[in-house]
């Protein structure tokens, strides 16, 4: 959780600074988080659909914040638009683990 928050925040700092170098580092951090959550958390650890959620809820806060603070480049738009879409995947991926490991057990 921790890792997708710092991304967020790097996310949003390159906005405000309008880096597109730092924010492609950001993207790809904040990319490594989800992969580890959705590959090794979700299917290994008890509850590790919360960590999928957390990884979604960085991505998303950080691509808006990123648009928010740069919203001069157009090109933007097509990025914020895939890291929501994959934001949106992951919670997906994390809701089913939470809901079906609740309902599994009682």
């Amino acid at each position: 959780m921790l890792s997708a928050a710092v991304g967020a925040v790097i996310l949003g700092l390159a906005g405000s600074f309008g880096s597109d170098a730092l924010a492609f580092g950001a993207y790809y951090l904040l990319g490594l988080v989800v992969v580890e959550a959705v590959v090794f958390d979700v299917p290994d650890v008890s509850g590790g659909g919360w960590s999928a959620l957390a990884a979604a809820a960085g991505l998303l806060v950080g691509a808006y914040a990123n648009r928010l603070f740069h919203s001069q480049s157009g090109k933007r738009d097509l990025v914020a638009g895939v890291a929501a879409t994959l934001a949106a995947l992951t919670a997906g991926v994390g809701i089913e683990e939470i809901t079906g490991t609740r309902l599994s057990g009682g």
